[in-house]
């Protein structure tokens, strides 16, 4: 079962699964928050979203709907910052004036403890979920300029900004790319966390 609140993101999860072993997932248009399901599941998974959430009222929720003993893991991926095309690309940023601040509940505290702010550890444990593991993995993936592009319009740190200026953006990001390899491998690093309902 897959969920999410916006139509359009539940189309896009449709189309990719289509004649795959996952196309039999069913998806639900509903907020983490508020989600209904008729029965308890044994797993809950949150991949790049726990930081959009109101975090006491999804974990009161999953409470609700996950099996005794039932496992929550939530991951987030980043790009790392290092490397000569994110810096590249920050430049460009702060060449357009656009503020790079973490995204949602990121920016409640610059303090990480496998990559996730200290205070959700906190929470989880109120909570009654108990880390079991934890981990960070780094991975690279290949963009070409265009698609390295498109991510970083669609990226946080530019949802508010009028469309001319994402494309200003876009437009220079693009020049300053040709003098590199058509295909970008951008390092990312993923944290995974591992909780148990007590």
């Amino acid at each position: 079962m897959g969920l999410n609140h916006r139509h359009k993101m539940i189309e896009q999860a449709e189309r990719s699964v289509l004649g795959t072993s996952a196309g039999s997932v069913r998806y639900i248009c509903a907020a983490a928050e508020s989600f209904e399901v008729d029965h308890r599941v044994p797993i809950m998974i949150a991949v790049r979203a726990w930081h959009w959430f109101d975090r006491t009222r999804t974990l009161q929720n999953i409470d609700k709907h996950l099996t005794e003993d039932g496992i929550l893991i939530i991951i987030n991926s980043i790009f790392r910052s290092d490397s000569d095309i994110a810096q590249l690309t920050f430049g460009v940023l702060q060449d357009h004036g656009i503020e790079m601040k973490p995204a949602g509940s990121h920016s409640s505290t610059s303090l990480r403890r496998n990559g996730f702010p200290v205070d959700w550890f906190e929470e989880w444990e109120q909570h009654h979920f108990q880390v079991v593991a934890g981990w960070q993995h780094e991975y690279a993936l290949p963009y070409s300029h265009d698609a390295w592009c498109g991510k970083i319009r669609s990226v946080s740190w530019l949802t508010d900004i009028e469309e001319d200026v994402r494309l200003l953006v876009t437009a220079d990001l693009m020049g300053i790319l040709q003098g590199h390899a058509a295909v970008l491998h951008i390092p990312h690093l993923a944290s995974v966390v591992v909780l148990r309902k007590r």
